[in-house]
């Protein structure tokens, strides 16, 4: 059990409350003194540090001041800007920047660190006067309680001298009477003690009543000490310290906004200054103050003095009488090879910027290196082409047939790179089911691998096929997609208007079309469009320049100079004065046919529509599948083996009709090798064919109905156009077609 605590005296424990005050009091005083001085010292040692920073800065500036820069003139525009000027003028916003902070040093001298100087010492003085008339304030209220002090212990002793009266005055009153003690000393010593209780119950009444006020005057006297007293003196003790106070961390902020303000000012102007420095304009500028870079005048032609020719000139008496044709082929084969290489290098740079950033700096080096070799060659490549293309802009002037041999490069060279972009997608070959070998004989295959189709399976439905790495087995057909193109078509019938458009050349020939039917029919007759042409009406017939038109008409009522013929499946009229006829031997047949054997054939009720006549190279040689061009080649002769092998000694099947077209006619070609396979080809140049059966399978779309043009192959050879395609057949086989335009 702990002991009560100890009764402390009123007037002690207000000496003690009012020390506490005293002293917290001081402690204010001195924390905000201090606060003064912080406040004081630190504006002093930035103002310090800002003018040396800025004196710093002046004389960094000041020395690139003094260098001498190129083309710092007056300069009018308004939209662009040259480096040097703008540069001058960073140098000059960076002094007034400069001469900005040291001008703010000055500031916080002014504002901040003398006033707060002055603001301390006055409080140093009113914390003195404040604590003397704290000290007589806080002495008359201990007197005051000292007096209530005293009239409570007053208090006290009379109250409890009163009730000692009473008891003992009880107390005798009910003791009982002695036989010994007479009536009248008993009522004496009555009346004495009622006399004794009366006057101490008045001393403790009026001792009472006085504790009573005192104690009422001396809460009067605190109450005043709290709310007024000491609330003054706390006030006369700050001052108007808080108001420097807050004047010190207004001119802080103030001051920095300033020099913010100042500082985006400046550099927002130079900012929109520097955003029109262009490197065109700086080097318009620096090509106009320095003339060496000029372009000289052209190399001219020096001739020798007994020289008069002054072109180029075909060499006649020699040998290589067309040695300019010579040169416009190789040059024009130099810029397609320079095309190729353009386009490797290219290709080659994508794939090394799309590595990213190496880890290691030897990596890093290396790739740096490749790229930059990469570049480089590019860059040679871009100059030879150039230079060959200069050389044949000049034998095109004096009449060489130069686009003839560029259009051939052109041709191959982008054969050859669509074979090499399709080489480089990931081929397509199954649908989306997987199939897994279930006997040895089989062949497993995945989603989207590449098969080479070897032979028919001995089952229906199943072929042999090679993946990849070399293994053979039978694999479902049906989850292989066979490829299907017109590409063909389009690419041979380019070559065609190629070649009629190049008739004019000393050197060039021009491919001779087929007419007639197989019966020796003479009476179709063919021209070539001499100019592009827009029908105006829906009766009038489109073709570009040198097209060629079949004419069904040329009779009119209206005898209006109009014919009327078909170009790419339309037919309609159009000006006989925009083409020229074909010669009889032109339209004539040529002595290649009787090299291929021909099956019996008969006019079909309906007629093949005709691909269109193209200019340039076909942009892919793998075009999406059309369902509806399939049934535009004839089927075989067979659709399983059995079949196949009963029909092909003489072909005694039924005979097959060949549609005609506007260039020439469809013809059924046989070929006998081990097995009767069939291709149909579009024949509209003196073609030589060559058919060799080598299975093959493009997994690039599924085949649909009797079969198409498969992937186009070409090469250029000295005596004229080699072209050669897969073509799809209905009987799972693809047949290897060449053709080899031969130039008479």
């Amino acid at each position: 059990m702990q002991p009560p605590p100890r009764k402390v005296k009123v007037t002690q424990e207000l000496k003690n409350t009012q020390v506490e005050q005293m002293t917290k009091l001081q402690a204010k005083h001195q924390a905000e003194c201090d606060l003064l001085e912080d406040m004081r010292t630190f504006s002093q040692k930035k103002a310090a540090i800002e003018r040396e920073y800025a004196q710093g800065i002046q004389k960094l500036a000041s020395q690139y001041l003094k260098r001498d820069w190129p083309g710092i003139k007056a300069d009018d525009r308004i939209d662009y800007r040259s480096m040097y000027p703008v540069w001058k003028s960073f140098l000059e916003g960076t002094m007034q920047v400069a001469q900005s902070r040291i001008n703010i040093c000055e500031n916080y001298k002014n504002f901040i660190s003398e006033p707060a100087r002055t603001v301390r010492s006055i409080k140093e003085q009113q914390l003195k006067r404040c604590v003397d008339q704290l000290t007589k304030i806080q002495t008359e209220l201990q007197e005051t309680v000292k007096d209530l002090a005293k009239g409570k212990k007053k208090y006290f002793e009379t109250e409890q001298m009163a009730h000692a009266v009473r008891e003992k005055a009880d107390i005798e009153a009910k003791s009982k009477l002695s036989l010994f003690q007479s009536r009248i000393s008993l009522q004496k010593a009555s009346v004495k003690l009622k006399a004794r209780r009366s006057e101490c119950n008045s001393k403790a009444t009026h001792a009472r009543n006085d504790y009573l006020l005192t104690l009422a005057a001396a809460n009067a006297h605190q109450d005043r000490y709290y709310q007024t007293d000491l609330v003054n003196i706390m006030k006369a003790l700050d001052g108007n310290v808080y108001d420097h106070l807050k004047d010190y961390l207004i001119a802080f902020s103030r001051t920095e906004l300033e020099t913010c303000q100042a500082v985006q000012n400046t550099f927002q102007f130079l900012l929109e200054t520097s955003s029109k420095v262009v490197r065109d304009y700086n080097l318009q500028l620096f090509l106009q103050e320095n003339a060496v870079f000029h372009k000289p005048q052209p190399f001219q032609f020096q001739p020798c003095d007994s020289d008069t020719s002054r072109q180029l000139e075909s060499e006649t008496g020699t040998t290589e009488e067309h040695s300019l044709n010579k040169e416009a082929r190789k040059w024009a084969t130099r810029v397609a090879r320079e095309h190729k290489n353009i386009v490797h290098q290219q290709r080659v740079l994508d794939d090394l910027e799309c590595h990213g950033v190496a880890v290691s700096e030897q990596s890093r080096a290396e790739l740096e290196q490749k790229i930059d070799e990469a570049r480089e060659n590019i860059r040679k490549a871009e100059i030879i082409k150039l230079k060959a293309e200069a050389r044949l802009d000049l034998l095109k002037q004096i009449g060489v047939s130069v686009d003839t041999w560029l259009k051939s490069a052109m041709n191959q060279v982008m054969e050859e790179l669509e074979n090499e972009r399709w080489a480089r997608l990931p081929a397509v070959t199954n649908n989306d089911t997987l199939h897994s070998a279930s006997q040895p004989d089989e062949l497993t295959i995945e989603e989207h691998e590449v098969l080479e189709v070897i032979e028919d399976g001995d089952m229906e439905d199943w072929v042999k096929a090679r993946n990849k790495v070399g293994q053979v087995g039978y694999v479902p057909e049906k989850y292989l997609q066979f490829p299907t193109s017109n590409s063909l078509l389009s690419m041979l019938q380019s070559l065609a208007a190629l070649d009629s458009r190049s008739h004019t050349s000393s050197n060039s020939t021009e491919a001779e079309l087929v007419s007639g039917s197989l019966n020796g029919d003479a009476s179709v007759c063919f021209v070539k469009a001499l100019y592009d042409y827009e029908g105006q009406t829906d009766d009038e017939l489109s073709f570009p320049e040198g097209a060629i038109i079949r004419i069904l008409n040329k009779e009119n009522q209206d005898d209006d100079g109009f014919w009327e013929g078909e170009f790419s499946g339309r037919i309609g009229v159009f000006p006989s004065v925009l083409v020229e006829e074909l010669s009889a031997s032109e339209n004539g047949d040529t002595p290649w046919m009787r090299e291929i054997q021909i099956s019996p054939s008969s006019k079909p009720p309906g007629s093949l529509p005709p691909l269109p006549l193209y200019d340039q190279p076909p942009s892919s040689p793998y075009p999406s599948p059309d369902k509806r061009s399939s049934q535009y080649f004839p089927r075989s002769p067979s659709a399983n083996e059995n079949s196949f092998l009963a029909e092909s000694p003489g072909f005694s099947q039924a005979p097959r009709h060949t549609p005609e077209t506007s260039y020439g006619k469809l013809r059924p070609v046989s070929f006998s090798s081990g097995r009767v396979t069939e291709c149909t080809v579009l024949l509209n140049l003196k073609l030589k064919i060559n058919v060799s059966p080598q299975p093959l399978c493009y997994a690039n779309s599924p085949m649909q109905g009797s079969g198409g043009f498969g992937r186009i192959k070409r090469t250029l050879k000295n005596e004229g156009y080699r072209w050669g395609a897969w073509v799809a057949q209905p009987g799972k086989h693809l047949l290897f077609v060449s053709a080899q335009v031969m130039i008479s």
